[in-house]
């Protein structure tokens, strides 16, 4: 057996264990695929560089905060490209985005997740804010 077919055999094993703990589940800006591509990728570089393709915990770490960084990123810019979410630029230079108008027709599963997490991210700062003073 090659060492490409062992890695595929490995990464298989590795996303079917992530299945079954719902791991795609919890993070919904991680598609199964893309993941499994990048993971492929990961551990055939590791072999090019180490002669071992199994990464270590902070390597799977880091690809988990890579992919699931590009997922949330591609996100907005599939809402800003069906106008559901609006890009500017505030007076201190920080990049900003507001809801559009109609915001609840024709959300994906990911928008959702998106919209809440930055809401909830909005309400936990506010009680934060509260519980200071």
């Amino acid at each position: 057996m090659n060492i490409l077919t062992e890695i595929v055999e490995k990464s298989d094993e590795i996303v079917n264990t992530l299945i079954q703990t719902n791991f795609f589940d919890d993070y919904p800006f991680i598609e199964e695929g893309v993941f499994r591509y990048r993971l492929q990728v990961a551990m055939q570089r590791k072999w090019e560089q180490a002669d071992d393709m199994n990464l270590n915990s902070k390597e799977f770490i880091a690809l988990v905060k890579a992919v699931s960084s590009d997922g949330i990123a591609e996100t907005i810019n599939q809402m800003c490209e069906k106008d559901l979410l609006r890009m500017a630029v505030n007076p201190k230079g920080e990049l900003v985005y507001t809801l559009s108008d109609g915001i609840r027709k024709g959300l994906s599963h990911k928008e959702i997740e998106l919209i809440s997490l930055f809401t909830d991210i909005g309400e936990q700062s506010k009680k934060n804010r509260r519980t200071k003073k």
